[in-house]
């Protein structure tokens, strides 16, 4: 084949058969593409709060609530449980103590000096009945200082007994100064009594309702006698009657 610039050149269109074309396709040149800035690396998933749950919110207030009260129930109970019966221990001898403070009170602040005089002579009475020791009845005032005085020496009791005597059997009723003279001397007899004598039969005297129940029988007695008089008193009025009616 002529080519210019070249003369003939030689062309073999049957290629030589030791050469074996080769199959594979010719690599084809790699089209650059632009450089593309990746991104970075993403972090960690952010931590999303829970949202709140109501409902639960709701069931532990309440289950704090019932806690709440459960624990108030128990306190009650326990309480009632061990009050109750100390209450019940203690409020007697209290009542005890208070009847006869303010039975004292009532006899010592009375408005009659006579009253007072006598009453302070009860008082000493009712301290001995307390004592396990009972006054005779027929017993004069001075009989029965003696008593009280060979039972709990050296307790004297015979300046208020004979205070007693004197306002009672005396000319003219007892003034204020009588009385009150009465009560130093029967507030010295109660303080000597109560010196006198074992802790446990001190305190047994302080507790025992001997003389509130003697005086609770004295009343008894009273209200009897009051209303047998009044009984005599109409059956005489009615005899009366009859008498005078019997004359005409």
């Amino acid at each position: 084949i002529a080519y210019k610039g070249h003369g003939w050149v030689p062309y073999f269109p049957t290629p030589d058969t030791s050469r074996t074309p080769s199959n594979d396709p010719e690599e084809a040149e790699p089209d650059p593409q632009p450089e593309v800035v990746q991104p970075p690396p993403s972090l960690e998933d952010p931590v999303v709060e829970p949202e709140e749950d109501v409902e639960n919110v709701d069931v532990d207030a309440r289950e704090d609530v019932e806690e709440i009260v459960t624990d108030w129930t128990s306190v009650v109970v326990m309480t009632l449980a061990i009050g109750v019966p100390i209450l019940l221990l203690v409020l007697p001898p209290l009542l005890v103590v208070a009847a006869k403070a303010r039975r004292r009170r009532r006899r010592r602040r009375a408005r009659d000096p006579m009253v007072r005089v006598t009453g302070a002579w009860d008082e000493v009475l009712d301290a001995v009945r307390d004592r396990a020791t009972t006054p005779a009845p027929g017993a004069t005032r001075s009989e029965t200082a003696r008593l009280i005085e060979a039972t709990f020496p050296p307790v004297s009791a015979r300046g208020v007994a004979t205070r007693a005597d004197a306002a009672v059997f005396g000319p003219g009723d007892p003034d204020a100064a009588l009385a009150d003279a009465t009560w130093e001397q029967t507030d010295e007899f109660l303080a000597a009594l109560a010196q006198h004598g074992t802790r446990r039969q001190r305190l047994r005297g302080q507790l025992s309702r001997t003389s509130l129940r003697a005086a609770k029988a004295r009343r008894r007695e009273a209200r009897s006698a009051r209303r047998s008089q009044r009984r005599a008193q109409r059956r005489e009025s009615a005899g009366s009657k009859v008498r005078r009616a019997a004359r005409r």
